[in-house]
């Protein structure tokens, strides 16, 4: 909670609201060649390569579907139950040998 007469956490939350979701550094627009590159922080291994080149149409609708609908509630998993942990799939696997036992 933010009180109102705290103008540091104030100004700290209003630049975070106004952060770009993306650096706008990192995108081209090529004129010429009607294209969208973006390049990434990270080497993706399975694309082998740091950048994604897209028609404009492409990238409008990559980056608009990432906008939930109006209302719509979002779940966000942290810990052993995010995906990016390494011990989620353990902890899942335990889960539903614990379930399975306690079932049968």
């Amino acid at each position: 909670m933010i009180d109102a007469d705290d103008p540091q956490s104030r100004e700290t939350l209003s630049e975070y609201i106004s952060r770009a979701p993306f650096s706008l550094e990192r995108m081209t627009f090529a004129k010429g060649s009607d294209t969208v590159l973006f390049r990434g922080e990270h080497f993706h291994l399975g694309l082998g390569r740091n950048f994604e080149v897209t028609d404009p149409l492409e990238w409008i609708a990559r980056i608009t579907s990432h906008i939930p609908r109006k209302g719509a509630k979002q779940v966000i998993y942290y810990g052993a139950y995010s995906q990016a942990s390494p011990t989620a799939t353990r902890a899942g696997l335990r889960a539903g040998r614990r379930l399975r036992s306690l079932a049968g």
